[in-house]
C-alpha cells in the first residue's frame, strides 16, 4: 500500500513519512502550473511527521526473532514505514507480499520471499556457505523448485509431503542464512495471505533463534474472527509480537505540511490555518489522500502563489468524504482503450502481467501498448520486475474502477483473464491452476473452475497445506459433473482426515464410497472405506470402524487393502481393550502378510495407528 500515483505526489508523501522533500519536476503531460510548483520547490525539508516513534521501536526489536507487525488502514503508510526500516537495517532482506486473488495459494508470500534471494547478487556466496543438510534443502526445493538448479550437487528424491518437516526445513534455511548475515524476513499485506503461510510464520517466530533474525509484516486491522487474529493473539501471549498500529496524521502534522507547502515567503497565519483546515477536512489525516489532494490542487490551480485557496473549495466540496470521487475523476479522463486495459487489469489483480491483460482486453498490440503508456503517464500503474509486470498505484484505485465497471462486466473480464492465462501458459499450467480456478469462479463459470481447483488441491496436498487443499477440493465440487464427484470427494476426505477434521471426513468419505459403488469402481470403494474406518477411530466410533474394515476384508483381492483392513481392526480392538486376544490375532495377520518389505511399506506407510 501507500504508493502514490504521481512523481509530485510521491515526493510529498515521502516527505510526510521520510523527513525530506526533494525538488519536484513538472508534470510530463501538461505545462507546469507556476503557483504551487514554485511553492513546493521552495521547500528544502519537512520534519519527520507522525512515524519517528514507530521507526525507533522497530529498530529496538531488530534481530530479536520477534514478529514486528505494522497495522493500519489502506493508505496509512504501512509499507512506506517498512521500506524505510528495511533501507536502514543493513540486513539481508527476503521480501514477499500477499495478494487478494492469490490468498488461496499455499505459502505464496513465503515462496516469493525465498525467490527474491535467488536474484540477490550475494546468493552465490551465501549458497557456498549454507552448510545445510540435504534433507532441509529438499524441503526448501519443495517450495522453490528452481533452487535445485543453483546447487552444486543433486538433491535426494523428494519424500512424502510433511507439514512439520517443511516448516522446520524453512527454519533451518533461514538460520543458515542468518549465521552469515543479519536477516530480515518481510511479508507485506498479511491480511491477504493463506492459512498455511500464517501457520508457518507462527512456527518460525516461536523458534528462539541464536542468530539475528527480524520478522516484519504489514497488515490491515485483522477481521474477527480470522486466522490472522488468532496468530496475533497467540504470539502476544507468548511475548513474541510487537504490534505497531499506525494512526492518521493529526491536525498538527497536517499544519506542518501546510506550512511547508506555502513556503517561508508566506507569513500569513490565516492562510496557513485555512489550508490546514481544508487538507484535514478533505483527507481526514490519511497520508495517501493528503498527497492526492496536493496533486489535485496543483492540477487545478486551487492554491495561489501567496497561499490563497480558490473560493471554489469552500463553496462546494472538492471531494466527498472519501477519496472515491477523486479517483473517479482521474479515471474519467482516460481514453477508451486505456480504460479497457485498466478494467481488465482490475480483474487480473493488484500486480498483473501486461501480456495477459492485453490479450484479455482484446486490443491490438499497438493499442494495448498505447493504453499502457497512458496509464503509466498518469501514474495509475507502474512497472515492477523489470517492466514485465505492473502494479496499481493503490488498492483504492482498483476498488473505484471495479464499482464503475459493474458486476456483470467484471465477471466477463475474469473469464477473459482466465482464458488468456490458459492460452499463454498452456505448456505448463500447474503454477497457475489456483489463479485459473479463482478467475473462472469469479467469472461465474464453476464448471470451468472445477478441474483447475481439483489440480490446485492436489498440489496443495503435496505441500501438506491441508486447509488450502480442502478449500480447493470444495471449490472443485461446486462445478463438477456427476461422474467426477467421486474422485474429488475421495481427495477431499483424505485432506480432511489429514487435517484432523474427522467428523466432516467421515461424512465426505461415506458419500465418496456411495459414488464409487454406483459406478462399480471396486478399488476406489475399498480405498474410501479404509479412510472412512480411520476417520471413525478418533471419534470412538469403534463398531462402525470394524464394520467398514470387515467389508474390505470380505471383498478385496488387493493384498495391501487386506493388510490395511486387518491393521485397522486390530487397532480398534486394542484401543477398546475388551478383546486384546482378538487384537493380537489381527495384528499378527498383518505381520504375516507384510513379510515382503514392499507390501508392508505400502500397507502401513503414513498410517498413525493411534490417529
Amino acid at each position: 500500500m501507500g504508493v502514490p500515483p504521481m512523481e509530485e505526489t510521491r515526493a510529498l508523501y515521502d516527505a510526510i513519512i521520510m523527513d525530506t522533500v526533494p525538488e519536484l519536476p513538472p508534470p510530463t503531460t501538461r505545462a507546469p502550473l507556476p503557483a504551487l510548483s514554485a511553492v513546493v520547490a521552495s521547500v528544502a525539508a519537512l520534519p519527520f511527521t507522525g512515524r519517528s516513534s514507530e521507526l525507533a521501536r522497530l529498530r529496538a526489536v531488530a534481530g530479536s526473532g520477534q514478529l514486528a507487525i505494522i497495522e493500519g488502514e489502506p493508505g496509512i503508510g504501512k509499507t512506506r514505514l517498512a521500506e524505510e526500516f528495511i533501507r536502514t537495517s543493513g540486513a539481508l532482506v527476503l521480501a514477499g507480499a500477499a495478494h487478494e486473488l492469490e490468498h488461496a495459494l499455499p505459502y505464496h508470500p513465503i515462496i516469493e520471499a525465498l525467490r527474491s534471494l535467488l536474484a540477490n547478487p550475494e546468493w552465490p556466496l551465501l549458497r557456498a556457505n549454507l552448510n545445510l543438510p540435504a534433507v532441509w534443502l529438499g524441503e526448501i526445493a519443495r517450495l522453490l523448485p528452481e533452487l535445485a538448479a543453483t546447487l552444486p550437487t543433486p538433491l535426494p528424491a523428494a519424500r512424502a509431503a510433511d507439514e512439520a518437516r517443511l516448516w522446520e526445513g524453512t527454519h533451518q534455511f533461514l538460520l543458515s542464512l542468518a549465521r552469515q548475515r543479519p536477516l530480515l524476513f518481510f511479508l507485506d499485506d498479511l491480511h491477504w495471505t493463506d492459512e498455511s503461510t500464517l501457520a508457518m510464520l507462527g512456527y518460525l517466530v516461536r523458534q528462539r533463534a541464536p542468530v539475528p533474525i527480524t520478522y516484519l509484516a504489514t497488515t490491515r486491522p485483522p477481521a474477527n474472527p480470522s486466522a490472522l487474529l488468532t496468530l496475533l493473539r497467540t504470539l502476544t501471549r507468548e511475548e513474541r509480537l510487537l504490534r505497531l498500529p499506525l494512526t492518521r496524521l493529526t491536525l498538527d502534522d497536517t499544519s506542518i505540511l501546510a506550512r511547508a507547502l506555502l513556503g517561508s515567503h508566506v507569513k500569513d497565519t490565516a492562510k496557513e490555518k485555512s489550508l490546514t483546515e481544508w487538507l484535514m477536512q478533505s483527507s481526514e489525516g490519511n497520508p495517501y489522500i493528503l498527497a492526492e489532494l496536493v496533486r489535485y490542487t496543483h492540477d487545478h490551480a486551487l492554491l495561489g502563489p501567496q497561499g490563497e485557496l480558490a473560493p471554489s473549495v469552500w463553496a462546494a466540496p472538492v471531494l466527498p468524504q472519501s477519496v472515491y470521487s477523486l479517483i473517479q475523476g482521474r479515471l474519467a479522463g482516460l481514453s477508451e482503450s486505456a480504460r479497457r486495459v485498466l478494467d481488465t487489469a482490475v480483474a487480473a489483480g493488484r500486480e498483473f502481467d501486461f501480456e495477459v491483460v492485453a490479450r484479455a482486453a482484446a486490443l491490438s498490440e499497438g493499442a494495448a501498448l498505447d493504453a499502457l503508456d497512458e496509464l503509466r503517464r498518469v501514474a495509475l500503474v507502474h512497472p515492477i520486475d523489470g517492466g514485465l509486470r505492473y502494479t496499481f498505484d493503490h488498492s483504492l484505485t482498483m476498488e473505484v474502477a471495479y464499482r464503475e465497471v459493474g458486476e456483470p462486466r467484471h465477471r466477463l473480464l475474469h473469464r477473459r483473464v482466465a482464458e488468456a492465462l490458459e492460452s499463454i501458459h498452456r505448456a505448463n499450467l500447474d503454477p497457475i491452476v489456483g489463479h485459473l480456478a479463482s478467475h473462472f469462479a469469479e467469472g461465474n463459470t464453476p464448471e470451468r473452475a472445477s478441474p483447475y481447483a481439483y489440480r490446485a488441491g492436489q498440489l496443495a496436498a503435496g505441500l501438506a497445506a491441508w486447509a488450502e487443499a480442502i478449500a480447493f477440493y470444495e471449490q472443485a465440487l461446486l462445478g463438477a459433473q456427476a461422474e467426477r464427484r467421486g474422485p474429488i470427494l475421495a481427495r477431499l476426505g483424505e485432506a480432511l482426515l489429514a487435517a484432523g477434521r474427522f467428523d466432516r471426513a467421515s461424512e465426505v468419505l461415506a458419500e465418496a464410497t456411495q459414488q464409487a459403488e454406483a459406478l462399480g469402481d471396486t478399488p476406489t470403494v475399498e480405498s474410501t472405506r479404509l479412510m472412512l474406518s480411520r476417520a471413525f477411530i478418533p471419534q470412538a466410533r469403534y463398531a462402525e470402524a470394524i464394520t467398514v474394515a470387515r467389508q474390505v476384508i470380505d471383498s478385496t483381492t488387493i493384498p495391501e487393502h487386506l493388510a490395511r483392513a486387518e491393521l485397522l481392526w486390530g487397532t480398534v480392538l486394542s484401543l477398546e481393550g475388551s478383546d486384546l486376544d482378538g487384537a493380537t490375532e489381527h495384528l499378527n495377520r498383518v505381520v504375516d502378510m507384510c513379510r515382503d518389505w514392499w507390501r508392508c511399506g505400502a500397507a502401513t506407510r503414513n498410517w498413525p495407528v493411534s490417529s
